[in-house]
Order: structure tokens, then sequence, then C-alpha cells
């Protein structure tokens, strides 16, 4: 599967949701680039939290921010979530790293109205 998405904003939000029934989501972006956690399945967070991986479990979901630069792909992807001493961990998807989303941006970025009022790094 080739997920994409044309980008014409500076900041992008997205909303991850893990739908699976037992595997545990590590997902950031290929660059290792720093993005905002804004909100997750419990609501706004009181302000946003800079990372560069967010680990999600079933059921869970998380609302990002990320900026990215004109004529530029991000590719959004799912990292081995480290879960430890498990027995089978490739029964979890524990050893998988895989693409989830292709950003490709435009050449020109415009502002929108939400998601340029408040600086997210």
């Amino acid at each position: 599967m080739d997920a994409a998405q044309e980008v014409t904003t500076q900041k992008v939000r997205l909303r991850l949701l893990n739908a699976s029934t037992a595997r545990t989501y590590n997902s950031g972006f290929d660059d290792d680039r720093t993005f905002a956690a804004i909100a997750t399945d419990g609501g706004l967070l009181r302000g946003p939290v800079s990372l560069q991986r967010i680990r999600f479990s079933p059921g869970e979901r998380v609302d990002i921010v990320v900026t990215v630069k004109p004529s530029e792909t991000v590719i959004l992807k799912s990292y081995p979530p480290g879960l430890g001493a498990v027995v089978a961990p490739f029964a979890f998807g524990g050893n998988n790293t895989f693409d989830i989303l292709n950003l490709h941006t435009a050449t020109t970025l415009g502002c929108a109205a939400m998601r340029c009022l408040f600086e997210w790094g």
C-alpha cells in the first residue's frame, strides 16, 4: 500500500489511530524530524509535546502536528516498538518497519487558519 497525501500548508495535523487488536506501534518520520503531539483519546493535551517517536497501543489515538517545507516528501513510518522480553515479538509486529503515509508538499505552502496561529516547533 502506498498511501500518500498532497500537502499545501506549512503545518499538517494528523490523527493516528491504532485499530489493531494486539499490536503496539512506534511511529515517527523517516528523517527523525520532531513533531508535536497535541491530543490523545483522552482529549487535548495542556500543551504540545515535542517528540521524534510516539508509541501507542490498540484502541489509542494521538493527534500530531508536523511542520513541512516546500517541495519535499516526508514519510511517516512505523518502527519496532521495543516490546522487551516478549516470547515471540514477531507475532506482535515487534520486528517490523514499514511506511504508513507519504506527505508530498507543494512548491509553495500556505498557512491554514488554525495550523499557523501557534508555533509548535
